[in-house]
């Protein structure tokens, strides 16, 4: 089953979707629960990109290599935000999510059926804002589902909810991942400077490229990897969700403006090759060659 960028720690989740999904065993409503950098939204959101892909298919398991292809029409269109059948629910205000903003966005819109894909799907984030009465109004949609609408409430305190919710929801305990410790520890001297080749790889000529993988060389390779692979998953969730308490690295500015001009498929491109690198290095091809090869396709994928 292929790794969730972002979604370490959280495998046991990942599979229980896949495998409810195989076994045709979905429910109508998820209540994900878990502190800020938890990966609550990232999990969502990939859980209803694979089930809108093009390639799910019944009694296959879902995050299998080909789901979410990324590629297909309904890939591009959630990834972008545009899936007619991915809502994501707003509120107005702050502190609260009223009744009105539930039956226009939830209930009277899950009446029409998906236009798309086999399901509509409802992102809720801050769910425990639903006051009592957006509570019940929802409540009358889960006792009669319709068969293709998927609600998914993310919380940080699923006690705010009703119990009456409580008991029509199957609950999801995402587990925190230190990513900011975790990171943190590799940014000493050498991942400083590995960070700083990133982000100037755009503007370092051929030369300047062969200088800075003599530099990879001397330092130690699985925190130069790691890191590298940290970084292009931060990019990978600001692409897909902005920022949400799950990067990395939330004080560089330049994710933004990256993620903003690099497509996916490039991003997959250039994760493909810190794997390949890895893979060269423990065959013994020489470092200096390999982290040369891995800077050339980051900076080619990154213009």
């Amino acid at each position: 089953m292929a790794e969730i960028q972002g979604l370490a720690g959280n495998r046991n989740n990942i599979n229980y979707i896949s495998k409810a999904y195989a076994r045709g065993k979905l429910s109508h409503a998820y209540i994900i629960e878990g502190p800020e950098d938890s990966g609550k939204e990232l999990f969502a959101e990939r859980m209803a990109q694979a089930l809108l892909c093009r390639n799910a298919r019944p009694g296959e398991e879902l995050f299998n290599g080909h789901v979410p292809c990324g590629t297909c029409s309904a890939c591009a269109k959630t990834f972008t935000g545009n899936h007619p059948d991915l809502i994501h629910v707003r509120h107005e205000k702050e502190t609260v999510l009223s009744v009105g903003e539930i039956r226009e966005q939830v209930v009277a819109d899950l009446a029409i059926k998906p236009y798309y894909g086999p399901y509509k799907i409802y992102i809720i984030r801050d769910a425990q804002l639903m006051n009592e009465s957006a509570q019940n109004a929802l409540l009358k949609t889960m006792e009669e589902p319709a068969g293709y609408g998927i609600i998914l409430l993310l919380t940080d305190n699923a006690d705010g909810f009703l119990q009456t919710i409580r008991s029509r929801c199957i609950r999801i305990r995402m587990e925190q991942v230190p990513g900011r410790q975790e990171a943190a520890h590799l940014l000493d001297e050498e991942g400083t400077r590995t960070l700083e080749i990133l982000e100037q790889i755009l503007s370092m000529d051929a030369l300047q490229i062969n200088k800075a993988s003599k530099e990879l060389e001397g330092f130690r390779r699985d925190r130069i990897l790691k890191l590298m692979r940290l970084w292009f998953r931060d990019l990978l969730v600001y692409k897909s969700i902005g920022t949400d308490g799950t990067l990395y690295f939330p004080d560089r500015s330049i994710l933004r403006d990256t993620a903003a001009r690099v497509s996916y498929e490039c991003l997959n491109r250039i994760l493909a090759g810190i794997d390949e690198t890895e893979a060269r290095l423990k065959a013994s091809v020489k470092a200096e060659a390999a982290y040369e090869t891995l800077l050339l396709t980051i900076r080619r994928n990154l213009r």
